[in-house]
């Protein structure tokens, strides 16, 4: 499912996302703002929000029933509103919901990988 969700993100592959993601998905980009399945696909519709490379760096899973979570970093290059996103390095945190027997990602939260203040 994880390889499915990633590859679609990777391709702006709405369709599949829109199958991919719960209904009531909460997603925490980079920059803070909290959007809702449906302001994250219109973004993606629009070309608001596109992906020029997205891949998983490295993973660590936690399945209790029907939730799992998985941790991770990973390589993505996108662009919003036309303007390239700085960072190509992120920290990711995702919560998955298995659903009549589907999984489904529920919460999705990115933070930039930078270097903190007074480092080089």
């Amino acid at each position: 499912m994880h390889q499915k969700l990633v590859a679609a993100y990777r391709a702006n592959d709405v369709a599949t996302l829109e199958r991919l993601v719960s209904p009531d998905h909460v997603h925490n980009n980079v920059f803070g703002m909290l959007q809702t399945k449906e302001a994250l696909l219109a973004d993606m519709r629009s070309g608001t929000l596109a992906f020029k490379a997205y891949d998983i760096t490295s993973s660590r899973w936690m399945v209790h029933g029907d939730l799992a979570i998985v941790t991770g970093t990973l390589h993505a290059e996108a662009a919003r509103a036309g303007k390239r996103v700085p960072v190509t390095e992120f920290r990711f945190t995702r919560i998955f919901e298995r659903r009549a027997g589907e999984w489904q990602e529920l919460l999705f939260q990115n933070t930039m990988v930078v270097a903190p203040p007074g480092k080089p």
